[in-house]
């Protein structure tokens, strides 16, 4: 039977559905103000899942927080996230994830609609963000000093690994490719990223002309040493989003 994996961010769904090595996708927007959206959304995961068993649910959104594993407290959630991202709006709901090969633990606010409609309509308790399954994926190759970069629909998600530690995991908005380029750029040099730095660019929910990034970034003299490779949205879905815990 195939997989199905539901892919929410604040302004779509992605549906997943994988077997084997094929798979298809579907993209609804979200634009919850306008009527009978959340009916939409609910006819066509029902329609998936006559066909494919619910395995992953996922959510994206820039205000996440990353805190040590090892001095995490469960009852202090809400001040972590209020350090970084002000009051938690009335409509969200807090959560974390953890990753123990980084101990890390992951802190990020969804919907309130999300977080019960996974939980009462569909008996899925396992929502996860998306930056845990790019950071649990990454640790796998934490022994690479390297630069990740997932082009997502209007921010991009930057991780930087380096002598095996993660040093960097940064979500910034973009609105167009030179916005990421100059970001890199002040990156690179606050955080002392030489020349033996590997540069991978994956489309995570944007179709960017990903060559014509490594074209622009191999302008500047300080990444023209850069090993810079690059991973379409296809690859993504199937080694990050539709990949079992264990190959993460």
């Amino acid at each position: 039977m195939q997989q199905l994996v539901l892919s929410f961010s604040e302004k779509s769904l992605t549906l997943l559905q994988k077997q084997a090595s094929e798979s298809s996708m579907e993209q609804i927007p979200l634009e919850l103000a306008k009527p009978l959206v959340k009916e939409r959304i609910s006819s066509s995961i029902q329609t998936a899942l006559s066909t494919s068993s619910l395995y992953r649910c996922i959510w994206f959104a820039p205000d996440y927080t990353l805190f040590p594993g090892s001095l995490f407290d469960a009852s202090q959630l809400k001040a972590y996230y209020e350090l970084n991202h002000g009051s938690l709006a009335q409509h969200l709901s807090l959560r974390y994830d953890s990753i123990e090969s980084l101990d890390l633990i992951v802190i990020y606010a969804v919907p309130t609609w999300l977080e019960d409609y996974c939980k009462n309509e569909l008996q899925f308790q396992l929502l996860r963000h998306e930056v845990s399954l790019q950071l649990s994926h990454l640790a796998q190759h934490k022994h690479r000093d390297q630069i990740q970069v997932f082009f997502h629909e209007n921010e991009f998600v930057l991780s930087v690994f380096k002598q095996k530690q993660l040093i960097s995991c940064t979500a910034t908005a973009y609105q167009q490719e030179t916005d990421f380029i100059y970001f890199l750029l002040a990156h690179q040099q606050k955080l002392q990223l030489d020349q033996s730095f590997e540069l991978n660019l994956v489309q995570a929910g944007a179709q960017l002309d990903l060559k014509n990034i490594q074209h622009l970034l191999l302008k500047f003299k300080d990444f023209e040493s850069f090993k810079i490779q690059d991973s379409d949205m296809s690859s993504y879905q199937n080694n990050i989003l539709c990949a079992s815990l264990e190959e993460l």
